[in-house]
């Protein structure tokens, strides 16, 4: 047997396998498309939901979609009345009982606390008093920077206010201004 080549003739083609190839390639692509049609359906589907429960909740608030929105000066005026709330409920909420009982446990028996003006914006307290003598302001003060209840002691300014005349033969007492900040409670 002798090879031979036949130049007349062409290439095979197998059209039959290259038919299914194309039928599976258009099935594959239908269902791609018919699964982005589902999902945007139900896109559209919650996005229809969603703009009806804001509008629910605008007509519950009040809010008219057709009004304008408020303007700088209107939000600074309610900035500033929200702020005006807020520092009266943290004034309301300050935990006096507890501040008293902690000044209690380290107030020597010769010294005696004539005001107390927390300071709700930096936090600390401003306590103003008397003491019979300088040692008694110091174990005051001592006894202030030991507990851990109060933390930064700053001793403000102290004066002798000498004795009246309603109390005769006293030497006077020493009045001082203390500041300090709230420690672990």
């Amino acid at each position: 047997m002798r090879p031979t080549i036949n130049l007349a003739t062409h290439g095979h083609l197998n059209r039959r396998a290259l038919y299914a190839g194309y039928v599976c390639l258009c099935a594959v692509l239908l269902l791609g498309l018919g699964v982005q049609l589902a999902d945007w359906r139900a896109s559209a589907r919650q996005s229809r939901l969603l703009q009806q429960r804001i509008g629910e909740l605008e007509s519950q608030l009040g809010i008219n979609a057709d009004s304008t929105p408020i303007n700088d000066a209107e939000f600074s005026a309610q900035l500033k009345e929200i702020r005006f709330s807020n520092q009266i409920i943290a004034r309301d909420s300050y935990r006096w009982s507890l501040l008293l009982s902690r000044l209690e446990e380290v107030l020597p028996a010769k010294v005696r606390i004539t005001s107390i003006r927390p300071q709700f914006k930096d936090g600390t307290i401003l306590l103003r008093g008397e003491a019979r003598k300088v040692e008694d302001l110091q174990e005051f003060l001592d006894r202030l920077q030991k507990s851990a209840a109060f933390r930064d002691v700053l001793l403000l300014d102290q004066a002798l206010k000498a004795a009246g005349r309603e109390m005769p033969g006293s030497q006077g007492v020493m009045t001082f201004g203390i500041k300090v900040r709230r420690g672990k409670v």
